[in-house]
């Protein structure tokens, strides 16, 4: 990753519109942080697809989103690190909302 280059987090980034997303950014030079819930699999498939084709680094994160310790600490690493794509839709929102990190 380049100095000032940041890490781009997408949830969900694994499949659907999320991966969507990525493949688009990723095709566009942006690293990535994508996180999964369940299939690592699928996320190591999806993270070397995207470095492979498109040069970047991509990152996966197992995060389950629906338990606030998860959430506490991948929203504390986003918040240092990245510019956040929020995709998946669970408690995350709120507890986004409540910590005053969407505007």
């Amino acid at each position: 990753m380049e100095k000032n280059k940041k890490n781009i987090p997408i949830t969900g980034g694994t499949k659907g519109t999320g991966k969507a997303i990525a493949v688009c950014l990723a095709h566009a030079g942006y690293d990535l942080i994508l996180t999964y819930a369940t299939d690592s699999v699928r996320a190591t498939t999806a993270e070397e697809e995207m470095e492979t084709s498109c040069g970047v680094h991509v990152y996966t994160l197992q995060a389950d989103l629906s338990e606030k310790a998860s959430i506490d600490k991948t929203v504390d690493f986003l918040h240092k690190k990245s510019r956040l794509i929020e995709n998946s839709y669970t408690k995350w929102r709120n507890h986004c909302y409540r910590r005053r990190l969407f505007v």
